[in-house]
This record gives C-alpha cells, sequence and structure tokens, in this order.
C-alpha cells in the first residue's frame, strides 16, 4: 500500500478498531520506519491533548456581544417559528399544501426555515412527498429572507440546508437526476461557509445513496468513500460509521461478499459499544445476510436472532419480518426447501398487513425459486401468476407488471432460470427506488 494519510494515523491512533483495512495498515507500519515516526509524533500529541496539565489555565472565553445578540436572536426566532407553524405542521399534509405560508410576512425568518427543513427530514420515510412540499416551501420562504438582518454565512447556511431536505425528499421519491441537481445547489451554498466541511461530506454521503439505488455502484463506491473519509477526518464517528455500513451495502450488491463483512463487522461492534439498539439491529441484519449469502448458516443465524431481538426492542415490525424472511432462506439454504414454503407465505402475508407490496412480491420471488428447485412446475407457473395479481390489485406501476408479465409467460413456457429470476428480482428492487425505471426483458421468450 502507499504510505497512509496523517488522518489515518490519527483514526488508528484514537479507535483503532474501526480503521479500514486495518490488517494491511499494522503491516506497512511494521516495515515503514517513516511512518513508524509519524505515527509517534502523533501518539506523543494525543497524549499531551489528553493531559489536563499540559492546557494553561484561562478564563472562560466570552463571546462578543454580536455573537451573543445572533444567539439570542437565534433562539428567540426558533421559538416563534414553533409558534407560528404548529397550526399547519400538525395539520394534514394536504393541508399543508393549501396553506399559503410564503404570502405570511411573519414567517420570513431563518428560524422558520430551519423548522421547516427539520420537518421535512422528519417525513423522508414516512410521507415523502410530503416532505419535498415542506423542503419547497423552505427554499421558498429563504429566497424572502431581509439580507440586511442576517449574515451571507447565516444565508447560505439556511438555504443550502433547505435544498439538502429537498434532494433527500426527492432521493426517497426515486427521482434521482432531480435530487443530484438539488444537491449541486446546496454544495454551492455550503462552500460559502467558513468551515462546510460536515456539510460538504454529507453531501457526498447522499449522492452515493443515490448511485446505489441506480445500481450505478462504481459512483457510489465513489461518493461514500470520499464522505467515509470527510467524517473520519472531522472526528464525526457516527456520520462515519453510517458512510461505512453504505460502503458495505454497495460491496454487498456487488456480491463482495468477504469486504461487506470486513466493512460491516466493526460497524456492528461500533453500535454494541455506543449500546445502540437501531445500530446493533442494522449491522446484525445485514453480517447475518452477508452470512447467509456465504452459506456460514450456524452463524447467520446467531446474527439474525440478535437482530431479531433489537427490532422488537424498537418496536420495528419490518426489521422483525425481514429477520424472520432470512430465517426461511435458512431453513431453505439447509435442504428443507418444503418447510421453507409455508413461512415464505406466512413472511408474504405480514409485508402485505404493512403496505410493503414490492417486499412481498420479492418473497413471492422466493417460493417461486424454492418451488422451481423442488422441480414443482405448475406451482412455479402459479407462483409467478401470482406476482402479477399482487401488482395488479394494489396498482403497482406499469414497469412492475411487465417485469411480473415477463416472468409467468417464462413460466408458462418452461423457460425459467436462477439467471431469468435474479434478473427481474434485481429489476423490482431498483424500480421501487425509481419508479419510472422501464423493465427491459434479458432475452426474447
Amino acid at each position: 500500500m502507499n504510505h497512509p494519510n496523517e488522518d489515518l494515523l490519527t483514526m488508528y491512533t484514537v479507535e483503532p478498531a474501526l480503521v479500514p483495512e486495518r490488517a494491511e495498515l499494522e503491516a506497512h507500519l511494521r516495515a515503514c520506519t517513516e511512518c513508524q515516526a509519524v505515527l509517534a509524533d502523533i501518539r506523543e500529541f494525543e497524549a499531551l491533548l489528553a493531559d489536563e496539565m499540559s492546557w494553561p489555565e484561562a478564563e472562560p472565553a466570552v463571546p462578543p456581544p454580536a455573537l451573543r445578540e445572533m444567539a439570542a436572536r437565534a433562539r428567540w426566532e426558533d421559538e416563534e417559528a414553533e409558534r407560528l407553524l404548529a397550526p399547519w405542521l400538525d395539520a394534514s399534509p394536504a393541508a399543508f399544501v393549501f396553506a399559503d405560508l410564503t404570502a405570511d410576512a411573519r414567517l420570513y425568518t431563518v428560524g422558520v426555515v430551519r423548522k421547516l427543513a427539520e420537518a421535512a427530514e422528519k417525513a423522508w420515510y414516512s410521507n415523502p412527498r410530503h416532505a419535498l412540499n415542506l423542503a419547497e416551501t423552505a427554499i421558498a420562504i429563504s429566497g424572502m429572507l431581509p439580507a440586511k438582518r442576517y449574515s451571507p454565512e447565516e444565508l447560505a447556511a439556511v438555504k443550502g440546508t433547505a435544498w439538502k431536505q429537498r434532494a433527500n425528499a426527492l432521493r426517497h421519491l426515486g427521482r434521482f437526476a432531480d435530487a443530484r441537481d438539488a444537491l449541486d445547489r446546496a454544495e454551492r451554498l455550503f462552500q460559502q461557509l467558513s468551515h462546510p466541511e460536515l456539510e460538504l461530506a454529507s453531501i457526498q454521503y447522499i449522492r452515493a445513496t443515490t448511485y446505489n439505488e441506480q445500481q450505478q455502484y462504481d459512483l457510489a463506491e465513489r461518493y461514500a468513500a470520499e464522505s467515509t473519509a470527510a467524517f473520519a477526518r472531522l472526528g464525526q464517528m457516527d456520520h462515519y460509521q453510517d458512510s461505512r455500513l453504505l460502503e458495505g451495502f454497495i460491496a454487498f450488491e456487488q456480491r463482495d461478499l468477504v469486504r461487506a463483512q470486513e466493512i460491516w463487522e466493526p460497524v456492528h461492534a461500533y453500535g454494541e459499544a455506543k449500546g445502540d439498539a437501531n445500530r446493533i439491529a442494522l449491522g446484525a441484519l445485514a453480517l447475518g445476510n452477508c452470512a447467509l449469502e456465504r452459506g456460514h448458516l450456524t452463524h447467520a443465524t446467531q446474527l439474525l436472532h440478535t437482530a431479531l431481538l433489537h427490532f422488537r426492542k424498537l418496536g420495528s415490525k419490518a426489521g422483525e419480518i425481514r429477520c424472520r424472511w432470512g430465517f426461511a432462506l435458512i431453513t431453505r439454504r439447509e435442504g428443507r426447501p418444503r418447510a421453507s414454503v409455508p413461512q415464505l407465505r406466512a413472511i408474504r402475508e405480514e409485508f402485505l398487513a404493512l403496505g410493503a407490496v414490492t417486499d412481498a412480491a420479492l418473497v413471492t420471488i422466493d417460493l417461486m425459486e424454492t418451488f422451481l428447485d423442488l422441480g414443482m412446475a405448475r406451482d412455479v407457473q402459479r407462483t409467478a401468476g401470482d406476482v402479477v395479481t399482487l401488482f395488479k390489485e394494489h396498482g403497482m406501476l406499469t414497469g412492475a407488471i411487465t417485469a411480473a408479465d415477463y416472468l409467468k409467460r417464462a413460466a408458462v413456457m418452461r423457460g425459467v432460470t436462477p439467471g431469468i429470476i435474479d434478473y427481474v428480482r434485481k429489476y423490482l428492487r431498483r424500480v421501487e427506488a425509481e419508479p419510472d425505471f422501464a423493465f427491459v426483458a434479458p432475452a426474447p421468450l
């Protein structure tokens, strides 16, 4: 490897367990006297930082009057924004759409834009369309803020945040090109800040997620690596772990299972060290699926059981179902495909009860693959028809129905193969995130 930079060596000094490719780094350090010297200097500096005696005694710094006034104004604006926006943020999303907030001059404050951006962030997963409306209202009001009241840096920060939330909402709606345009706007605004590093790192992280959803893994890897390195330099360990988790997903999707496991193990360990149930659950589920794909079934069972317990503690029904889905696939991999059939059917019904139609369809495809393994041709055909019916009954998109129809025709013609099933499975996962993505049949039937 090339000489590691000082940021990586600092991370190795502070949190060695979190360093990617740690074994490779340690092998380099054993052989390189130049890097050994740099590491010694870093350790000496960190020891001085930890030693209170090395710090001179000083009176607490008193912020200048301008900063005190700015902080007081920000507190007042935040409280006033909460009061003024409460009727609209507590109302239904439909009512919010018809509330002409941009016409109310009382709302032309940074506090209001901040409050709308926070509300948009909370609405990503549950209602991305409402999140988009909130973010766009924040952007509109940010354009009306009086330049005489706020500094250029305040305006750049709040406008950048509003555009970033718009990007996140668009990402959850599958409008990835529009999301990246919004990220470009946010990035230009954040670059006007005195210290934009954290915000710019978050922009790269969101870019990586958009490319990962579109299965453009080279670009996803590039931006995820940039955000990971930036969060490490900034000492933002929670963000760093989130970015590493994403890098693991990118590796997993490319079937680089060994690398995915190497990435996820320290992420899971970080969650355990912090006692963070959500991080433990996500890490254990990811590692469990990785172990399943690698054929390490006993280890996969243990990990999925850990994830299940923590998802249950968190009250995450979807997380619990995903763990049971993994258990059903383990049953099939153990050579008991018939026993996995009722398990998979029950999981499909649970997903449907949650309204997770695409997940229910993916479980149905697993059922179809199980029947294919058993040589049950009629059940393969019937299950392929179930996918079509499922999508049509729930008003799914044309592309999803086209893919299901293709699978059904392949089953009728006895042309279903594991490769075709996997092709359709990958398409359905992408079209869920990108609704306008068209289905292209892999080969004529």
